[in-house]
């Protein structure tokens, strides 16, 4: 038996053309993670540390969205980058309270 030739069964009108890949840098999810951890720290221990972790995750994330307009980060990460955001935010409000409470008990035992 000799070699046989592939023969398509689409037919030519309906064959596309394989699309060009878009090389994207890799993202680096640092921002998730430091805003995961400062949301799990005042959650878990009443420590302020969203006071430190939130604006460090929200230059992480401003450094993607920036990334993005360029054309070098995937857009399609940009749900993990609003979650980071949310998580920054919503511990950077939780933290105050502690703050403001300590502020205001160094104020009461200094006024003594």
């Amino acid at each position: 038996m000799g070699p046989y030739s592939y023969t398509s069964y689409v037919p030519s009108a309906l064959r596309r053309e394989a699309l060009p890949v878009r090389r994207y840098e890799p993202t680096q999810h640092a921002a998730v993670a430091l805003a995961g951890l400062g949301f799990a720290i005042v959650v878990f221990t009443f420590l302020p540390a969203g006071l430190i972790t939130a604006p460090l995750a929200l230059a992480r994330v401003r450094a993607y969205e920036r990334g993005v307009e360029q054309g070098r980060f995937d857009p399609s990460d940009r749900g993990h980058f609003t979650v980071a955001r949310v998580l920054a935010w919503v511990s950077f409000v939780m933290s105050l309270p502690w703050v403001l409470a300590g502020g205001a008990l160094v104020f009461l035992l200094l006024a003594r």
